[in-house]
């Protein structure tokens, strides 16, 4: 069986190429904080970028800055778009 690309989520201090690929996408969607470089580092523009992504999909302003699961299922769902 393949290994899933993404853990069940991302955090600060994570790295890798799971983080890479977030970071093209928040590239991708123009929720990149100024300074943010695809680097496969979890660093505090990548949280920062994440933080933004999820107000935009519409999850609470609570300062979190995972890419998790709720994260994860807005995006399917195409809320962030």
């Amino acid at each position: 069986m393949a290994k899933k690309l993404f853990p069940r989520y991302l955090s600060k201090g994570a790295k890798g190429r799971a983080v890479l690929v977030l970071q093209g996408f928040l590239l991708g969607m123009n929720l990149a904080v100024e300074g943010l470089i695809p680097n496969g580092v979890y660093g505090s523009k990548t949280a920062k970028s994440v933080e933004l992504l999820r107000i935009r999909a519409g999850l609470p302003n609570n300062g979190n800055t995972m890419f998790d699961q709720p994260l994860k299922r807005r995006i399917k769902k195409g809320v962030a778009e």
